[in-house]
């Protein structure tokens, strides 16, 4: 393997974000890397169906993204308390864009990442993050599928 300073956790902190935990915890101690958090919230105006005055907007997003990074860094100091590098950020958008930017802007090395493996119309209507990120991104994209994580877990460990 390559050169792996920085890796990358995007982090939507669902249950299904813990599971990626190990891959992230064992990679990092392997190759000394920093540890990058990272929680892209989507736009608000994608969540409303009626219309809001455009003054509500950046007081609801700011309280979404305190909260955000409340989480984020309770879940840094659960997870990641014994790595001396772990940088936690809250960006806003869309979730393939920001993560792509923030491997460019950051200069990080591997991405590591959950799927749902979602089919179907669930697919069609949320789309693929991970896929998205997966053709776009300029650096390795180590995609687990939490849906499978059980049967690959004790393969990490060999």
């Amino acid at each position: 393997m390559t050169k792996n300073d920085k890796l990358l956790l995007p982090v939507d902190l669902l249950e299904t974000s813990e599971k990626v935990v190990p891959y992230v915890s064992e990679l990092a101690r392997r190759f000394k890397s920093e540890i990058h958090l990272l929680s892209v919230l989507r736009e608000y105006d994608q969540f409303v169906v009626l219309p809001v005055p455009e003054y509500v907007t950046p007081g609801v997003l700011s309280t979404v993204s305190s909260c955000v990074q409340r989480q984020l860094y309770l879940f840094r100091d659960k997870y990641f308390k014994d790595f001396p590098l772990v940088e936690v950020k809250v960006a806003h958008g869309d979730v393939a864009n920001e993560i792509i930017g923030y491997v460019k802007s950051e200069e990080v090395d591997l991405i590591v990442m959950e799927t749902h493996a979602r089919t179907g119309l669930k697919k069609f209507i949320c789309g693929s993050i991970t896929e998205r990120v997966v053709r776009n991104s300029p650096v390795p994209v180590y995609v687990i599928n939490c849906n499978t994580i059980t049967e690959i877990m004790p393969r990490l460990a060999g």
